[in-house]
């Protein structure tokens, strides 16, 4: 039987005076170079529609969690950062990183999608057949214990809900999801395509 799906999620944000910079950076530098390491399946950035969420967020699609301790991986990170790298994330206001594995089955995300619902938390969330406008739901367990500039974050679950677009979210069903999502003190997300 195949290992899981893994996946590295990244929130982070730039100062104002380093955003062009950093998105060039990103879209340039850290994205091909992110692609190229095997077992990374692809990745894709987003950009926050939800008022007070992080500004960016990035999925980085692996063909299992040991993809992170691989020596291709390894060789990136760390005392492998380009200078351009150690520039941008040292200046990041915030920097939220999560490795995770993919919890009941091995569903691929969707290129087309054009935004995502992300929830974290301690809680399994599942995600209800009623909701319009999902094109994928995927649940992934943190195995990190997700970190940010250091510091744990302790979370267990990540919740990707894949979206047709970012006004779907409306309606009863979408009303109840939500609901029931922020009274278990979970945190959602909404987050739209992101495009160079």
């Amino acid at each position: 039987m195949p290992s899981p799906r893994g996946l590295l999620l990244t929130l982070t944000e730039p100062p104002p005076a380093m955003e062009v910079e950093f998105n060039a950076w990103y879209d340039t530098e850290h994205i091909p170079e992110r692609n190229m390491i095997p077992g990374v399946i692809g990745s894709r950035r987003w950009r926050a529609v939800t008022t007070n969420a992080v500004k960016y967020l990035a999925t980085y699609e692996l063909s299992g969690a040991d993809v992170l301790q691989s020596p291709n991986y390894l060789r990136h990170v760390g005392n492998g950062f380009t200078p351009w790298s150690r520039r941008c994330l040292d200046t990041c206001i915030t920097f939220r990183r999560w490795a995770a594995t993919q919890i009941g089955g091995d569903a691929a995300p969707e290129p087309w999608s054009k935004a995502m619902l992300l929830v974290t938390g301690r809680t399994l969330q599942t995600i209800p057949d009623d909701l319009p406008g999902v094109v994928c739901g995927r649940v992934f367990f943190d195995l990190s214990g997700g970190s940010a500039q250091g510091k744990s974050l302790e979370l267990t679950h990540l919740t990707l809900i894949e979206l047709t677009s970012k006004t779907v979210c409306t309606g009863d069903a979408w009303r109840r999801f939500l609901e029931a999502v922020q009274q278990a003190g979970e945190l959602p997300a909404l987050y739209e395509s992101y495009a160079a």
